[in-house]
């Protein structure tokens, strides 16, 4: 352990002492034994279920090989569990403040696909959007803002969950 001293007020030194502590915060805060518990079980899921698209889809030849649709699937889970550590990484606060907009931009999002030349329609089912020249499906946007809302909704009713009816209502 390093100490830090004083100089002598008439001492010829520029630094005069002066020491910064740089904290970090909660970026590298000790996580719970249910975080880690979470995460480890949803990069299983990830990698089991990037296995079965390998096993679903490298019997058939497509216009990328039999190894594009796993080599797309990889790129955005490699993409997407940085993504995840970082947004689990927000306060509570921000989540509780999203829940609602989140859930009205995903409905939004949503009611798109009814809007002709908006809305694409694949094998008889209209439940993809074409915008800016990508193909989106906003049932995957509203899966999550759900799941934020419910949590939200259960935290706003947690002292009211030890009575049946408010477990059941919402």
């Amino acid at each position: 352990m390093t100490q830090v001293t004083r100089p002598e007020a008439g001492a010829d030194n520029p630094s005069r002492g002066l020491a910064a502590r740089v904290t970090l915060g909660r970026v590298f805060a000790p996580v719970s034994t249910e975080f880690v518990l979470i995460a480890s079980t949803t990069l299983l899921l990830t990698i089991f279920g990037l296995v079965m698209v390998l096993s679903a889809t490298s019997a058939t030849e497509g216009s990328d090989g039999p190894y594009g649709v796993v080599m797309r699937q990889g790129v955005f889970a490699v993409i997407g569990i940085p993504v995840m550590f970082l947004l689990s990484r927000l306060p509570v606060l921000f989540w509780k403040r999203i829940a609602w907009p989140a859930l009205i931009l995903a409905t939004m999002l949503q009611l798109l696909v009814f809007v002709p030349g908006i809305g694409v329609e694949n094998d008889g089912n209209r439940n993809w959007i074409h915008i800016a020249g990508q193909n989106l499906q906003p049932s995957e946007f509203l899966k999550l803002a759900l799941a934020l809302w419910i949590g939200y909704v259960l935290y706003r009713k947690q002292t009211l969950l030890t009575q049946w009816k408010h477990v059941f209502i919402p």
